[in-house]
């Protein structure tokens, strides 16, 4: 039995999906059924223990990611019942095997999660597309070729893309549930990937330019927002989904003591009360269900999602 290692890196991920107003279609001009949906555990470890599974064999930080298309009909399976079951036919599969998990074992578990989630819908793949992180090693899969991942590395302290691979290109869009494993090649620098579903045309490049910055910053939701922002840009409609994920040392530690800002000297008067604002809440529509209306001004709200990001 082996011991999984705790590793000095951390995994921060999020996402978001955006629908276009009176939109109901589905990526390849199916009839959608459900909504895009997106789900991040950040710790795979402690599901795993609320789940009576065992996985203590697995580096840590363990943390997992996936994107999930509108299901359309019969074309790919339900949208709540994979999004819902993912995460834990996968943990039963890295339970099944308690000492060290090669790189191509790995990818044969990602994928075999997704062959589970088809088994149960007469062997339909679901429009999803996974990344599993274990340690200084990320593992990505995509069940449709609808399903764009790329994997690139960013320095941890900021900085423009020093190594990229667009994993999409090493699938093979016809083969249901390929796998490609990245591994953290620096200290210094984090490992980055974007999943998305839908946007099929957007190059590596504009991929990376729409996310890098935020990802530098620690801030995978707002990325994924960029991204979205990028996908309707580009003129493409309909309901999408996009997560992003940093795999890397926390932005403390990449910053350094000497970058810290100096402590305040505490004031010898007592200083006026003041509030400090932390959030700004903004009223906005989804595009279905009754409109908000905004009671100062006394108009109907029709900023979107994405504006109010």
């Amino acid at each position: 039995l082996r011991e999984g290692a705790t590793l000095a890196l951390a995994f921060a991920g999020g996402g978001s999906s955006s629908t276009s107003q009176g939109s109901s279609t589905a990526p390849g001009g199916a009839q959608a059924a459900s909504k895009p949906r997106h789900i991040v555990v950040p710790d795979l470890h402690r599901t795993a223990h609320a789940l009576k599974a065992e996985i203590d064999h697995l580096d840590r930080p363990a943390a997992m990611l996936a994107v999930f298309g509108a299901s359309s009909g019969s074309c790919c399976a339900s949208t709540e019942a994979a999004s819902s079951g993912l995460h834990e036919k996968l943990i039963r599969r890295l339970a099944l095997f308690r000492s060290e998990w090669p790189d191509e074992a790995l990818c044969k578990a990602l994928s075999g999660a997704l062959e589970d989630i088809a088994a149960e819908h007469g062997d339909v793949q679901p429009l999803a597309a996974i990344a599993l992180a274990v340690g200084r090693r990320l593992v990505v899969a995509r069940a449709s070729s609808s399903c764009h991942c790329f994997a690139f590395q960013i320095p941890a302290r900021g900085g423009g893309p020093v190594a990229s691979t667009a994993v999409a290109s090493t699938l093979h869009a016809g083969i249901a549930g390929a796998a490609a494993c990245h591994e953290l090649a620096s200290p210094s620098d984090a490992l980055c990937v974007t999943l998305a579903v839908g946007g099929e045309g957007l190059e590596e490049g504009e991929v990376m330019n729409a996310v890098t910055s935020q990802l530098a910053l620690g801030r995978p939701r707002a990325a994924s927002v960029s991204l979205l922002r990028a996908i309707r840009q580009h003129g493409d409609q309909g309901q999408f989904v996009a997560a992003c994920a940093r795999l890397g040392p926390t932005l403390e530690v990449a910053t350094g003591p000497s970058l810290k800002p100096p402590a305040k000297r505490p004031r010898a008067e007592e200083a006026p009360s003041k509030v400090r604002v932390r959030q700004i809440l903004l009223r906005h529509w989804r595009g279905s269900g009754p409109q908000p209306t905004d009671p100062i001004r006394r108009k109907s709200v029709r900023r979107t999602v994405e504006e109010a990001e």
